[in-house]
């Protein structure tokens, strides 16, 4: 159940809060929102709800269990849940489908922290125990379900979906070395801490617990033991064919229509294959950049059966950055790339077909090690470049028996700080903007273990990343050609901002105070001013990202 949560410790906000928290939560969830106000705890909460499992009221939150003591909000999908209700039938007399009971009555069966070990699938939750007052927030592994949290004036916490919705409840003010490390290095969502001082984030796999005045975080992720370096190659592949169909085929249980956005590229055409071989009814959707040279559309369909449930969303200069100027109408922080605004419509295109829930591919690369610089030797210079303002994932570390490998290291990075968080929050922010659930289903614990497990010259071959994934899909679709390279479907960036865009952001960028304000360092401001000076100038900049990251900064202050 995909939806928009809200708490705040107060029983007490007044009737316009409330309005305005509601507000800014239905478009996560517009088939129902649910007010609960706890005054034992002084407790209040809200609930929007995209109804995906089990549709009816009865499956509504906060869920309560039979004896009123617990109660549950929670935002996401469990993809295991039909085998974990299998374990509760002829104990339970369930009272719904969904999956949330589910969630709810193996957390009071066998605790927290095993129940979250035990299930598969993306989430965020906040857990009440009436009797005792302890609160526990927890996100799923790899944070793909958003929970930040507010710690007010007055020591107390609010937690909610969006950064937005806290906002309403107490001021937030803007974080100036979150700030600089995205201007100066372009990190981003590389630590729980937001672009906001007082508004963090609940970071991926861990729990954090409230009881009285005394706030705690643990992870909550056990390492999995299991080895696949004793397999052959041929048997690695046949375990890897077995297990994807079995988590994908968990992954597409729905209520409501599915979709998929696809490429031409590997990761989303194994989901295609899977779908129709398994007779899936479902859309396909691509995006393009009008130019030839940008769109790979027309490659995306060459492989796909039914021709008539393909969509192409084409986007030119000026549809783009209209999207540009408009994008913190939905996300709350500066983003790394233009790529981003224009998601927002494309899902808002796919629900007016009246798709609710999309299969996507965003995680693969990480997971299977799909980005060309793993094929390097030496790790160190990038390891060292990406530390700037990075604490090496050393907590991440703790998901490996033994000392990782620099090239583990590198790609925890990526999968816990560096790239794969900042997709995952534009993702969910993008889709739910228009109350569309984006399933990355790739994304699981034990997908992620057994892809560490795997012998690394099988994920890395020759010249080929995610080298596993490209003989599955060689043996499951012989005419599909897997060893391609893919093509880049980042739209034309470099051209846009020194031609058609150029006008407009150096307009933007002509008062540029407020942004160096917050930058302490005389070099630092110097390099912004100069670059700047210089685009305005008429300079062609080869790396546009500089000027990118300014600019929608600068953007981003101007509506605050």
């Amino acid at each position: 159940m995909v939806c928009g949560i809200f708490l705040d410790q107060n029983s007490n906000l007044d009737r316009q809060t409330i309005e305005n928290i509601i507000r800014k939560l239905t478009h996560r969830g517009p088939d129902q929102t649910c007010i609960y106000v706890d005054n034992e705890l002084n407790l209040t909460s809200v609930f929007a709800r995209l109804a995906i499992r089990d549709i009816t009221e009865k499956a509504s939150q906060p869920f309560f269990s039979d004896d009123k003591r617990f109660y549950l909000l929670f935002n996401g999908e469990i993809y295991n849940s039909n085998i974990l209700r299998m374990r509760l039938l002829g104990n339970f007399e369930l009272r719904t489908n969904s999956d949330t009971e589910i969630l709810l009555r193996h957390i009071l069966d066998y605790g927290l922290k095993p129940t979250l070990n035990l299930i598969e699938g993306m989430f965020s939750i906040i857990l009440v125990d009436k009797r005792t007052g302890i609160i526990q927030v927890a996100r799923d592994m790899f944070g793909i379900k958003p929970l930040y949290y507010l710690k007010k004036n007055d020591g107390s916490f609010a937690f909610a979906s969006e950064v937005k919705v806290l906002q309403k409840v107490e001021s937030s003010f803007i974080n100036k070395n979150i700030l600089r490390e995205f201007l100066i290095c372009g990190l981003i969502d590389h630590t729980n801490q937001t672009f906001f001082s007082n508004i963090q984030k609940v970071g991926p796999g861990e729990i954090i617990t409230l009881k009285e005045s005394n706030f705690t975080i643990e992870r909550w992720v056990e390492v999995n033991k299991d080895n696949l370096d004793f397999l052959t190659q041929e048997s690695l592949i046949e375990y890897l064919d077995s297990f994807l169909d079995t988590s994908f085929r968990n992954a597409v249980i729905s209520d409501r229509p599915i979709g998929i956005t696809i490429s031409s590229g590997l990761d989303s055409n194994i989901i295609r294959e899977f779908v129709e071989r398994e007779d899936i009814k479902t859309e396909f959707h691509s995006v393009s950049w009008g130019e030839k040279t940008y769109s790979e559309s027309l490659n995306a369909l060459k492989y796909i059966k039914n021709i008539d449930n393909f969509f192409i969303h084409n986007f030119t200069a000026s549809e783009t950055f209209f999207q540009i100027q408009h994008s913190f109408e939905i996300f709350d922080e500066p983003f790394t790339s233009p790529f981003v605004a224009i998601w927002p419509r494309v899902y808002r295109s796919i629900k007016e077909n009246n798709i609710s829930v999309i299969l996507d591919g965003t995680g693969a690369d990480e997971i299977f090690l799909g980005y060309s610089k793993y094929l390097n030797s030496d790790f160190s210079s990038y390891m060292q470049s990406s530390l700037d303002g990075v604490n090496n994932s050393i907590g991440f570390k703790s998901y490996f028996l033994h000392e990782p490998t620099d090239l583990q290291v590198a790609n925890l990075m990526d999968t816990f700080q560096i790239k794969l968080p900042r997709s995952l929050r534009f993702l969910d922010y993008a889709s739910m903007s228009q109350a569309v659930e984006v399933r990355p289903i790739y994304l699981t614990k034990q997908t992620f273990f057994i892809s560490q497990s795997i012998q690394t010259n099988w994920q890395l071959y020759k010249n080929h990343t995610k080298h596993s994934l490209r003989l599955l899909m060689r043996q499951r679709s012989p005419n599909f050609p897997a060893f391609d390279t893919k093509q880049n479907i980042q739209l034309p960036i470099f051209e846009w901002m020194n031609i058609e865009w150029r006008d407009e952001i150096s307009k933007n960028l002509a008062n540029i105070d407020s942004l160096l304000d917050f930058i302490e360092s005389s070099d630092e401001k110097k390099v912004i001013a100069s670059n700047i000076h210089n685009f305005i100038q008429g300079k062609v900049f080869q790396h546009s990202y500089v000027i990118w990251r300014a600019f929608i900064t600068n953007l981003w202050l101007s509506k605050m």
